[in-house]
This record gives structure tokens, sequence and C-alpha cells, in this order.
């Protein structure tokens, strides 16, 4: 009776909403337009969350800066010392009621939906409000701009102010209900028809999953067994329907509506249109640079494919696309790159100025679908040890109290392994000799883990790196050492001490050595011969594995780097300090030179090929050490394999699910 009670409630509010926020009759749109648009056309008002919602969130006051993003929200706590006025903001009516109708519309399997109309044909009260799409002038679906982006975010970052108030109120299940709620409005907006659109609304979903463990996180003690069961159920996947997202069609008729505009059909692009339309989407508020991109493009005319060959491979990479996105990530098909990635951005410029990536979505699914599994897991191990006393032994002691069934990792390689959990010191081995102790961790590139842009081209690189490695560049040392047979490397390490020693290698000799053998390399082709081949056998790792190989000054940099870091090492100097009293290097010295000359060949070829260091800056990472009051549960991430979450975060290899990276990083943000 009371779910009767709420729909007639809705429908009166919609009702009265659609006075001012429905649709005005506009001229005729484009076919792609109207087809954008059918989608929308066959749901009734009372089931449209944009007539409930959008009205609320033209009323909302702007958010304080401390809660400018639902990151920085998301980070407070009432010991912040903006808590009075952020508090404050998010108890206002306005921001009352905005809540209530993001509740409203986000009801466990309601039927809203986001439907508000692309363009012009929307209300007068939406357009005042700028939350509408505007396709500019001429209206273009590729000029597509979205007004309520930043409302909605404004209103994430609501939720997340809202919650910690709940949660320091002892409220902690209905501080958990609220960010479902959220992730269950995410959800539905993610079936809109951009990419922008379809991306944004995962990233929110994304951070509400890692958002619920970082309530668990902070207020575990208040958390009900029962009502956390209900949050797991909540969270299933087939519950939100992640199994129905499907890609958005927007770019593809965006592009569709250019094609006719701007080609000849049959023939090629149009030189009464192509340039023109181009240079305005192009230039958009900046008319100063339209005559140059207008040039610019009719240049690209001449080059650029016909009609037909247009439309093919258009196609063709939507059909790549809609393939890969119905099989698994380790499917074959992934062996070949995707279609769009092999597309001749000169010959189709249109469909790669017009058309993103696609990719960016496969990702985000992944990793949602990854946050949901770990969520869910994380939940059931709270509320075990809330209900038992301790952590699982194992891990499948949760079940089925708490969850029906241990997730599966969605980057494990085996596509049927779990994710990893293991309760530091008492998971690991131990003898008479050897007791276990903490187990460490390094966050890397935490400032990443809360920006929208993500990982910054360097620390991308490094992350890649990071990757081939399987951790930093001294711990892959140390693994590649101990693999090695002393005998093997004490010929070479005594070579370079022994030139230390006898004054051939100085910092004021490097310059001049570093000229030599790069000149040898050039004269004998790739390979060194005209040095001392103990020596020089060091640098067989500083050729190019893709590409082109070095230039000579390229890898004459490399050397004086590599000999200005060996001279500068303290391996080297505790080494040369017992040569120098008459005796040779232990082998634990020997290694330890080894290792110091492997991380300067991996740091400074890294420096040469991307421009960028591969020694993380000291504030963009940070380390933790755990004992057996938490526990550790992580997936394995993109390389596919389990490194106990030593290098976590962005920048790491494996993927923490608990603790939260958030409430790690809240900490440390805290003692700083």
């Amino acid at each position: 009776m009371q779910r009767v009670t709420t729909r007639n409630g809705i429908a009166s509010l919609a009702f009265v909403s659609a006075l001012f926020w429905a649709p005005l009759a506009v001229a005729q749109p484009s076919e792609q337009l109207a087809e954008l648009n059918d989608l929308w056309v066959t749901i009734p008002d009372e089931d449209r969350s944009d007539l409930v919602l959008l009205p609320a969130l033209a009323s909302m006051d702007a958010p304080p800066p401390a809660a400018s993003s639902i990151p920085a929200a998301a980070l407070l706590t009432p010991d912040s010392d903006s808590w009075s006025s952020v508090e404050s903001w998010a108890t206002a009516p306005a921001q009352v009621a905005t809540l209530d109708a993001l509740k409203t519309v986000s009801e466990r399997r309601s039927r809203f939906v986001f439907a508000q109309p692309y363009g012009d044909n929307v209300g007068n009260a939406a357009k005042d409000a700028g939350l509408w799409t505007d396709l500019g002038n001429p209206p273009l679906l590729a000029n597509a701009s979205f007004g309520w982006i930043e409302p909605l975010s404004a209103l994430g970052a609501l939720v997340q102010v809202e919650a910690t108030r709940l949660g320091a109120a002892g409220d902690v299940t209905e501080a958990m209900n609220l960010v479902t709620s959220w992730i269950r409005f995410a959800r539905s907006f993610a079936d809109r028809q951009f990419q922008d659109e379809v991306s944004t609304a995962l990233s929110w979903m994304i951070f509400g999953m890692e958002r619920l463990r970082d309530l668990a996180y902070l207020y575990g003690d208040g958390v009900d067994g029962v009502e956390l069961r209900a949050v797991i159920r909540e969270l299933d996947e087939r519950e939100l329907n992640i199994a129905r997202l499907r890609l958005p069609k927007g770019h593809r008729l965006a592009a569709e509506e250019l094609l006719a505009m701007t080609f000849i059909e049959r023939g090629g692009p149009n030189p009464d249109t192509f340039g023109r339309v181009f240079a305005q989407l192009e230039t958009g508020d900046r008319p100063m640079r339209l005559f140059a991109e207008a040039a610019r493009w009719q240049r690209l005319a001449d080059q650029h494919a016909d009609y037909f060959s247009t439309v093919d491979e258009l196609e063709s990479a939507h059909s790549d696309w809609s393939l890969r996105w119905d099989v698994t990530p380790f499917d074959l098909i992934w062996n070949q790159a995707p279609h769009y990635e092999r597309i001749d951005s000169q010959r189709h410029a249109l469909i790669t100025n017009v058309v993103p990536n696609a990719m960016e979505l496969f990702e985000q699914r992944r990793a949602l679908r990854t946050e949901i599994a770990g969520t869910r897991l994380a939940l059931a191990i709270v509320g075990y040890e809330e209900w038992g006393g301790g952590w699982p032994d194992p891990v499948f002691a949760v079940r089925p109290r708490f969850i029906s069934e241990i997730p599966i990792d969605p980057w494990n390689p085996a596509e049927d392994e779990p994710l990893q959990f293991f309760v530091p010191i008492r998971d690991l081995p131990s003898s008479e000799r050897v007791q276990p102790g903490p187990h460490e961790m390094t966050i890397h590139e935490w400032q990443a883990h809360l920006s929208p842009e993500g990982l910054s081209a360097g620390a991308a690189n490094r992350a890649a790196m990071m990757s081939v490695l399987g951790g930093d560049a001294a711990s892959a040392a140390e693994r590649v050492s101990a693999a090695m047979n002393i005998d093997m490397i004490r010929g070479q390490i005594l070579g370079l001490l022994n030139g230390v020693q006898a004054g051939v290698i100085t910092q004021a000799s490097i310059p001049e050595i570093a000229e030599t053998v790069a000149n040898a390399r050039a004269s004998g082709g790739r390979q060194v011969t005209a040095v001392d081949r103990g020596m020089m056998t060091m640098f067989g790792a500083l050729e190019a594995e893709e590409g082109e190989p070095y230039t000579t000054e390229e890898f004459k940099q490399l050397l004086e780097s590599y000999f200005t870091d060996l001279l500068n090492a303290p391996a080297t100097s505790e080494a040369l300090t017992t040569l120098r009293a008459g005796r040779q290097p232990s082998d634990a010295q020997v290694r330890a030179v080894f290792e110091a000359c492997l991380v300067s060949l991996v740091n400074r070829q890294f420096e040469v090929e991307t421009g960028s260091s591969l020694e993380t800056e000291s504030d963009a990472s940070f380390s933790r050490t755990f004992d057996a009051t938490q526990f550790i549960l992580y997936s394995v991430g993109f390389d596919g394999i389990a490194q106990r979450a030593e290098q976590v975060g962005p920048g790491g290899t494996d993927i923490l699910i608990w603790p939260p990276m958030l409430s790690l990083i809240r900490d440390q943000l805290n003692n700083n």
C-alpha cells in the first residue's frame, strides 16, 4: 500500500514539473537526432526521473569550496575544519529536498528513467536552469554540451557529506542506504546515449562502491549484520542490471549526421560544407580561429576517404566494439587491436574527430565489476567479524550467512579465481626460525585516485612500467639478482669496481667514457665491441625493445647517467671499502652493486623513452603497515599476477579493495 501512495505522490510531482520542464515543439530535427530521442518518447512522465530530480537540482545551493568535488566531500569528517559550514549546507531545506528527490527516483527496482530529450525539445525551465543538452547553433549532435553533469556532480558531493553526517551520528545503515540510492541512480543514468554521460555515470558507481567500504571502515562498529546483508544483496550485479549495460550510440549518430551534411552521397567530401562545418565544431566559442580551421579541414578533405568507405569504416569500428562488449576480457579477439585503433586518422578524420575511443567504457565496466565484487565480499567479511568475533578463516566461511557465493576476480586470467584475501601475520608462513611480520604496503600516485582526469602521462607510464617489472625497479632488481648465480655477475661487478678503484671511472672521466662507448656502438651497429666486454655486458638492457634503436646521443646520455648513479650508490662505496682493505667483496655486496646497476639501467632507460621519471615523486606515494587487526583484500590487477598488495594505487600493480584507498588517503592527509 505504501508503494501505491508513493507512486501517486510521484505522479503528482511529475505532473506539476511537466508544466514547466516538459518538451517544447521545435523545428524538424535531423534523422539522427530523431532516432536518438525516439528512445525516450514512450516513457510516461510519471516514470521520468529528470522531471523529479532536475527541478530540485535547480533549487540547490552551491556547495561550499570544501565540498566542491565528490572525492573532496567524501574525505571530510566532523573533525575537519570546514565541517560546520559543510554540514549547514547539507542540512539546508534545498539540499534536503534534493536528497528526497534522489531517494524517490532510485527506489529499488523502480521504473524511473532519465528521459530528457537531447536538444531544444525541452521545457523553458530546464533551459533557464542550464539543465539540458545544448546542441549549439546549428544544432548538431557532435556539439552536445551536457548542462546537468556539473549539478549532478554537486548532488554526488551532497550524498557524501550527508552519508558522513549520518555515519558519525551512528546511523551507518542509513548512510549506506543513501550511497546505494546514489549508485542506483547512476546506474539508470548510464543508459544515456553519449559516452561522456555513460562514463560519468560509471565513475559515480565506481566511487560509490568504494565509499560504501569507506563507511564500513570508518564506522564499522555501528554496522548491523542483518542490515549489512541487505546492502550486500542490493549490490549484486543482477540487482544493478550490469549485464544490460550497452554501448551508447550518440557519437555514432553524430558522425552519421555530419556525414549526411558534409559529404556528397556516393562521392567524397562536399567542398561547400565540409571545411566550414568541421571548422565550426573545432572552434566553438573561438570565432577568430574559424578561418584557419576551415582551411585546415579543407586540406583534409582532399585526403579524406569517400562516402561509402567512411560509412564502412564507421560501421566496422562499432561492430567490432559491439562484438568485444559481449565477450570476456580474455577472449582471443583481444589479441588483435580494436578496429578503431587501426583507423587512418587522415583518411577518416570525420570518424576520429567525432567518435571517441569506446575502450574507456570497457575499462570502466571492468573496474566497476571489480568494485562490485570487492565491495560485496569486503562487507561480508566485516559482517562476519561483527558476528563471529574474528576474520574468516578461510574467506569462504562468510558464505552463505553474508553472501551467497564468493565473487570472482574480473582481472584474473583463470576466470574462476576469487579475489585475493589474507590477514597479515596470521596467514603468512612461519617456522621456528622465521616469524611473520606486519604487511608492508606502498600506495602509489594516490592523488590520481581522487582526480577525474586519473593518471597524468608520467604516472601512466610509471604504472605501465611497474606492471612490466612486477613492482618498482628496486624490487624487480632484487628478484633478478636472487635468480642469478653469483658467479655469473661477480666478474662484471668486479670489473666495474676495479675501474673505479683504479681511477679509470671517475666523475670527470664519465663523459669521455660514455662518448667512447657510444661511438663504438655506432660504428659497429648495435653491438658494442670496441671496449672491455666484461664491463659492456651490463649495457645489453639499454637497447630499445621496440621501434628505432637509441641514437648515439641518447645512448651517451644513458651511459653518463648510469655511471654517475654507480659512483654515488651506497652499495658501491661499501664494496670499494672492502676492496681497499685488501679483501674481496662478499656475495651480498656484489649483489647489492648489481642491483644498484639494474635499478639505474631501468630508471635511465625509462627517462629517455618517456621523458618522465620512473622514480615516483616523494609526495605521490606513501606506505602503511598492517597487522592482524586488519585484513587485506585485493584484485590481481591488469597484469594478472597476485603480488600480495605490496604495490597498490593508480601507479601500483594490484587493485586494493580493503582497506579502502579512500580511507587510507584520508588517514594520510590527517596525519600530515
